[in-house]
């Protein structure tokens, strides 16, 4: 898996995912020294970037679902799911070891907002493989139809988090007919705005939330407002400026600026495959979407607005 996402989807980073607890099987702590040590040995600093990570497989909706933990560059301990089935009790013990987790495919397993920690779970998985959980009803579909656990559902009520995109893919075709790409791999995908590829810088700039999600292509998105990049949590006397820029392999179809209330600025991409936009924006917070025609898309992490 290394290799492919290195070599053959030129991927700058990647983080392999085992369910720590699942149908029977445990990772035990051989096979998961085993697993940090593989991480460790395809590490480059500088060219490719691994992460120490797992999924905490949490019962599903009413249960705390599932999230995928991100420990320090340096790695740690599993928490699993057999020890600590509580997902704020999961949250708390990941956040002492250095690490943050973040919810997984919430519209299919559930959102668990009552264990959301700002610092121990800095964003939310909003696309993979099994769909997109940014809405309800969303034109990349979704597995599950846990409405009012989706992504923009929970922000109304609240909940402040940035955006990543991940495949969850585990090797099979289409997984299990779920997908909606032959490749699942190519069903979510991260971006960081991070100063050096790697752990360290890669691990922070998803911390502070200066990250975005695509649905699988390599989409270049980048929000500011007053000049604050995504993520960012600002307090405004007036309404500011925000500016989106987007450019993409192919023509674009649209280029969206979405607050609480939906999309309150939009352009056509006129077949081109860069564009800009700028609004002003009050209290509330604010992301840019951008649309292929092909319809694959791309999410800023939001910036939060306060008046």
């Amino acid at each position: 898996p290394y290799l492919r996402a290195r070599y053959v989807y030129g991927d700058d980073f990647c983080a392999l995912t085992d369910h720590e607890s699942f149908i029977g099987k445990r990772i035990g702590e051989g096979e998961w020294s085993y697993l940090c040590a593989v991480a460790n040995r395809y590490d480059a600093p500088g060219s490719f970037a691994t992460l120490i990570a797992y999924e905490w497989t949490g019962q599903r909706y009413p249960g705390p679902g599932h999230k995928v933990v991100y420990l320090p560059s340096g790695g740690g301990p599993i928490v699993s799911r057999d020890d600590v089935p509580d997902g704020a009790e999961l949250v708390a013990r990941v956040k002492a070891l250095g690490g943050f987790a973040v919810p997984h495919h919430v519209g299919w397993t559930g959102a668990n907002e009552e264990a959301h920690d700002a610092e121990g779970q800095p964003v939310w998985e909003i696309c993979s493989c099994h769909g997109c959980y940014l809405a309800a009803d969303h034109p990349l579909g979704g597995r599950g139809d846990l409405r009012d656990q989706m992504v923009d559902a929970v922000m109304k009520r609240g909940l402040r988090f940035g955006f990543i995109g991940c495949s969850d893919g585990h090797g099979l075709l289409f997984h299990h007919g779920v997908a909606r790409k032959r490749d699942p791999f190519r069903c979510g995908l991260t971006a960081v705005q991070a100063e050096d590829c790697t752990r360290e810088a890669i691990l922070r700039a998803v911390r502070e939330r200066r990250c975005y999600a695509t649905s699988g292509p390599p989409i270049f998105l980048d929000l500011r407002a007053a000049g604050a990049p995504m993520g960012s949590e600002l307090t405004i006397a007036a309404p500011v400026v925000a500016r989106a820029e987007a450019s993409c392999a192919i023509a674009i179809r649209s280029l969206a600026l979405v607050g609480p209330d939906g999309a309150f600025a939009e352009l056509s991409g006129e077949g081109l495959t860069e564009a800009s936009l700028e609004a002003m924006v009050g209290p509330g917070w604010v992301y840019a979407r951008v649309e292929q025609e092909d319809g694959e898309m791309a999410w800023s992490s939001p910036i939060f607005l306060d008046g």
